[in-house]
């Protein structure tokens, strides 16, 4: 188990240099000890925020340009999948009869329980309305009832079968040395109110858009689009994408390999980035190669609807749409999806990751951004990096730990920061530079690719960096022939034009086609 941390308010999360990893410890050591990760968690939070140094009672003292500023720090969001949930809370998990850890009045899909009590609904209900948050009083009332009830367990005073059947209606696991147990905590962390549900793994890790993709597939086969059909169109040597994704994005036909999931031709085994950079393409493949006949429509309906909820998150992230603008949008979306997959396929491919999209809105209001595992998962991979070169397991978390520490420092003195110009820049004039290459809160522009801006499409030329504002110089294309919401032609105007870096943003994949006219996946 990992366990990494930033500040809000640095806004650029996507940069693993911001993020600080302090715990890193193997799940046999978890399983060792009495109250499992939930306990340690807590002694982590406890050391990371009370006491003499805590960032919620003592602060820190950080140098600023006006000077040393005392900083103080709360625990505004906790993020992980599903899993981590459960284990942080003693929750009982996405198959338990209360499937979500927010909503008090939802139960799990067809356990014939909804109907029986007034204000209860099931994971399939479309209507956020209908949904009723529990207050962190709730939560700590039932944790504070079910450990009372392991004591009179152990005291033999009550039933075990009684207590499991308590364990099972309050869909949480007693647990006294937990992190809902520890009543210093309170005030600091609040789960309710921090909880915050992941939309790349309620979506894309085997999720929402998983199961879409994998019904939609069985659907199209009777009328042509095979699973060797889209590999085939993935593997044209035509397409072109993003430098920055470009070797992954030349293996996305992988995906429809046979030998992915051998014992399940139905699957679509991926990964989520995988799946992220993918779900344009097949949006496209399924527009040209399926014929819209009445059988179909349902089904293309409710994919349609799955790459929206994708679409509106993307642009959230990528600040093109306002805050309260886009939940309001990602609400109604959800809320489409949900009517129209069930108008399609029944409810059995419902999944409490449907449900756990619902919250998304309201967190994103809450941050005031859009927080996901990406970063995460990252940091994750450069644990593994330090950890496998780790031999001697007495002091395995420590030499951990050391290691990525340095390997963050090293990273941090020897590459730019958030955004600046990549490679050795060349002093063309007084505050002007040219360089190969730039990298802009994270994304990285280099010449040959496409960008977008203000609904222009260019192709960049050049890169500069003017009195500390990073530019591309593009050569400009305008829009021609046909055109969908998602894709469309375009042609080169031989214009150059120069866009402030900061403010563009990526297609999909492009492909030439004869003469100066251009394919962009948006």
């Amino acid at each position: 188990m990992v366990v990494s941390f930033t500040f809000l308010q640095l806004r650029s999360l996507s940069d693993s240099r911001l993020w600080h990893t302090p715990v890193a410890v193997r799940s046999s050591v978890i399983h060792d000890v009495e109250g499992g990760w939930s306990h340690m968690l807590a002694v982590f939070l406890r050391r990371l925020l009370l006491g003499d140094s805590g960032l919620a009672t003592a602060g820190a003292v950080v140098d600023l340009p006006a000077g040393p500023q005392l900083v103080f720090g709360r625990l505004a969001s906790l993020l992980t999948d599903g899993d981590g949930f459960r284990q942080t809370f003693d929750w009982r998990g996405a198959t338990s009869l209360r499937p979500c850890f927010r909503h008090g009045n939802v139960v799990k899909k067809d356990s014939d329980l909804a109907w029986r009590r007034d204000g209860f609904c099931e994971i399939t209900c479309s209507d956020p309305s209908q949904f009723q948050a529990s207050s962190s009083d709730d939560v700590w009332f039932s944790a504070d009832l079910l450990v009372a009830a392991a004591g009179r367990v152990a005291a033999g005073t009550m039933p075990r079968v009684r207590f499991d059947e308590l364990q099972k209606g309050c869909g949480m696991n007693a647990n006294a040395k937990g992190l809902l147990a520890a009543t210093d905590l309170r005030p600091h962390v609040k789960p309710v109110e921090v909880l915050t549900y992941d939309w790349m793994h309620n979506n894309l890790q085997e999720g929402v858009l998983t199961v879409e993709v994998q019904l939609l597939l069985a659907a199209c086969e009777p009328l042509g689009l095979t699973r060797a059909q889209i590999r085939g169109d993935l593997c044209d040597v035509d397409w072109h994408f993003p430098s920055q994704v470009k070797a992954k994005a030349t293996q996305l036909h992988r995906v429809f390999d046979p030998y992915r999931d051998a014992t399940d031709a139905t699957r679509v085994k991926c990964s989520a980035s995988e799946l992220l950079g993918l779900y344009q393409l097949l949006r496209w493949i399924v527009a040209v190669r399926v014929p819209r006949v009445d059988d179909i429509r349902p089904q293309l309906a409710s994919f349609d609807a799955a790459c929206m909820i994708i679409d509106v998150i993307q642009q959230l992230k990528s600040g093109t749409v306002a805050v309260d603008d886009g939940a309001r949008l990602l609400q109604r979306t959800l809320s489409q999806h949900m009517q129209l997959h069930i108008a399609a396929y029944g409810s059995g491919g419902i999944r409490p990751k449907h449900h756990w999209n619902f919250d998304i809105p309201g967190q994103v209001v809450r941050d005031g951004a859009v927080l996901d595992c990406f970063i995460i998962e990252r940091t994750h991979l450069a644990v593994k990096a330090v950890a496998d070169l780790c031999k001697n397991t007495s002091r395995f978390e420590r030499s951990v730990l050391a290691g990525l520490l340095n390997a963050t420092l090293s990273s941090a003195t020897s590459s730019g920061w958030l955004h600046s110009l990549l490679g050795s820049p060349v002093l063309l004039s007084d505050g002007v530079y040219h360089s190969s290459a730039m990298r802009v809160f994270g994304l990285h522009l280099q010449v040959g690719d496409l960008v977008i801006h203000g609904g222009v499409c260019g192709d960049i030329q050049s890169r500069i960096l003017v009195d500390g504002v990073l530019f591309v110089v593009v050569e400009t294309l305008e829009q021609h022939g046909e055109h969908a919401r998602h894709w469309g032609h375009w042609r080169r105007t031989g214009l150059l034009a120069l866009w402030v870096a900061s403010n563009v943003v990526q297609p999909v994949a492009w492909k030439v086609l004869a003469g100066d006219l251009v394919l962009v996946l948006l």
